[in-house]
């Protein structure tokens, strides 16, 4: 049987690519874009599931099977998450069928401050 852990994300281990500070973000916050990402990650159940796979998919391009394996969550439950990712521009997908890779949306990658500025929220609630 396979051991699953479940990481802790920071902002610093978010807004970083495979090691490599992440790309220049725009200076003026989008009022909706921060609309739209307060909705996915806080307005609607399942918001701290879509951060996980956005901290993952932020670190390496994965798969669908992959992901699951690494969240230790159900696959349709992490197909579910990751199409309501999709469906909102912050994720995207190279491939077809079982290998569709995964990848964080230009959309995502240039409003990341406002994302973490989300998950530091969050991650208040939490504690």
């Amino acid at each position: 049987m396979m051991q699953c852990t479940i990481e802790t994300y920071s902002p610093r281990t978010i807004s970083e690519t495979r090691g490599k500070p992440a790309p220049v973000t725009q200076t003026r916050i989008d009022p909706y874009v921060k609309q739209l990402l307060q909705h996915v990650f806080v307005g609607t159940r399942g918001g701290l599931n879509r951060i996980r796979i956005i901290a993952l998919l932020k670190k390496e391009s994965l798969n669908l099977n992959q992901l699951t394996k690494k969240m230790c969550m159900d696959y349709k439950a992490v197909q579910h998450h990751v199409e309501v990712l999709e469906k909102n521009n912050l994720v995207f997908h190279i491939g077809e069928k079982y290998g569709r890779t995964f990848f964080i949306s230009n959309l995502l990658e240039v409003n990341m401050t406002t994302f973490n500025e989300i998950f530091l929220k969050m991650n208040e609630k939490v504690v």
